[in-house]
């Protein structure tokens, strides 16, 4: 294995790691908004509209994650 092919898996096992660490903190951010504010979780109330936006700002991050998740593997 040269060390050009080294440096090239490092990088790709490096690229994997930064997503799954995003993804971490993503899921505790969202759990940490949860615990929070939990009143989101109730179906009879309405959350805030910052609130909403923090929520689905949250999400779409996490989607664009899971999306590149397989080809950062691959």
């Amino acid at each position: 294995m040269t060390l050009e092919s080294r440096v090239r898996a490092l990088e790709n096992e490096v690229k994997i790691l930064k997503n799954e660490i995003q993804q971490i903190l993503l899921d505790i951010q969202e759990q940490l908004l949860i615990h929070y504010y939990p009143s989101l979780q109730a179906d009879e109330s309405s959350p805030s509209e910052s609130i909403r936006r923090s929520i689905e700002a949250i999400q779409k991050k996490k989607a664009a994650l899971e999306r590149s998740g397989p080809q950062a593997q691959g």
